[in-house]
């Protein structure tokens, strides 16, 4: 699929210091950065539901880092959630 966009300046600049990613959600005829612009709010709800799920999924992963280093540094994961991201 062919995405174009000139969305690129801050990413670029951001991606320097971390990794980043853009949402993109569709605009009403293809226009952008224009007044004419309009996004439907289910186009809206549609992104930030992406968002929503890319947020969970990223904190099951850091869980999972925090416990498996927890195990190999043999720190018990019952201990108070400070000390795991103490690690």
């Amino acid at each position: 699929m062919d995405l174009p966009s000139e969305a690129g300046q801050t990413p670029k600049q951001i991606a320097k210091i971390a990794p980043i990613a853009m949402i993109f959600v569709p605009s009403a005829d293809g226009i952008s950065h224009s007044p004419k612009e309009f996004t439907s709010w289910q186009d809206v709800a549609n992104g930030a539901e992406v968002l929503y799920r890319v947020v969970l999924l990223l904190d099951e992963r850091l869980k999972s880092r925090l416990i498996l280093r927890a195990e190999v540094l043999d720190i018990s994961t019952a201990s108070s959630p400070a000390s795991v991201f103490d690690l």
